[in-house]
């Protein structure tokens, strides 16, 4: 399942375009609903530190990352993954 996890996480970040001014090491939450398929139905947020401008970042990623990677096994599918953004520098 974490191998699922990860490629769902790196799947997302491949799109996401960091906003400029965030601190290096902020760490923003997000849960991902997903419906078998893989297609993003929504999300919220958990803990996000960066402000406004990181969170509109993610959630456009989330958003172009529809339909995300579906499962190596049906067993593994989850509705909703949480994934975990870390901007560097």
């Amino acid at each position: 399942k974490a191998q699922y996890v990860a490629a769902i996480q790196a799947h997302v970040e491949r799109r996401w375009f960091r906003p400029p001014g965030i601190r290096p090491g902020t760490n923003c939450t997000v849960h991902v609903l997903q419906i078998p398929g893989g297609e993003v139905v929504g999300l919220r947020f958990g803990e996000c530190a960066g402000g406004e401008a990181l969170r509109r970042s993610i959630e456009t990623a989330v958003q172009n990352a529809s339909p995300l990677p579906a499962p190596p096994e049906p067993a593994l599918f989850e509705r909703e993954i949480r994934l975990v953004f870390t901007p560097e520098e």
